[in-house]
């Protein structure tokens, strides 16, 4: 039991550090007032020194024409996805303090939490490509450097979030069917049975968080 709980407990805390990160970027932006309006000229100036590739044709003919669209849509969507992946990041930490209630709703939440996560790997892949960075390999010139840019660390570790998101719905959605009709009644008897207490729906959920693959193996994905 302990064990399941930490490990919803760990995915919580780190979808918490991406999702402030997101959150205050977003923030910063919308606080500045201007970033809309600038957005034009902060892109002028960095394709003066940074070879973006075929990155840099798409910004001079899609988005310079349109950047202050673009400009609101970045902001508002960064305080989106951190808001998201903060909510569905507070669902686990329900779950790993033993309290679900609406496992159906828990499902919604976390697949709007999946969602965003995919939304954050394709922003840090922009933001990555904008700065003209590449697959990171061996690089004399990086000695003083990191190995790997930020952004394409935060793109890869937002694909882990978006599939453990993703397993996550399955667990809530199966736990919320297993409650809805539970073994040997129909679907009208379920609805006002009182054998299934909050209790042993936490058990149920506590078998799936423990073996969530033999689990899909079951239900064959």
């Amino acid at each position: 039991m302990t064990g399941q709980r930490g490990f919803a407990g760990l995915l919580a805390a780190f979808q918490v550090v991406i999702g402030y990160e997101w959150f205050i970027s977003g923030i910063n932006k919308l606080a500045a007032g201007d970033f809309p309006r600038g957005l034009a000229g902060d892109i002028v100036d960095n394709l003066k020194d940074v070879d973006a590739g075929w990155f840099a044709t798409f910004l001079r003919q899609e988005v310079l024409p349109h950047s202050i669209a673009f400009g609101y849509l970045v902001e508002y969507a960064e305080v989106m996805v951190g808001l998201l992946l903060l909510t569905s990041a507070a669902v686990f930490a329900f779950t790993a303090a033993g309290c679900v209630r609406w496992p159906g709703l828990c499902a919604g939440v976390v697949a709007a939490g999946s969602g965003a996560a995919v939304g954050a790997v394709c922003m840090n892949a922009c933001y990555y490509l904008f700065s003209g960075g590449g697959w990171p390999g061996v690089d004399p010139a990086m000695a003083y450097g990191e190995g790997m840019a930020l952004d394409l660390l935060l793109s890869l570790l937002s694909v882990i979030l978006a599939l453990a998101n993703a397993l996550m719905v399955r667990v809530y959605l199966a736990l919320a069917e297993r409650v809805a009709t539970p073994p040997g009644l129909s679907m009208v008897e379920a609805p006002v049975s009182k054998i299934w207490s909050q209790q042993a729906s936490m058990s149920r959920l506590k078998s799936l968080l423990s073996h969530p693959a033999s689990w899909l193996r079951t239900r064959r994905i």
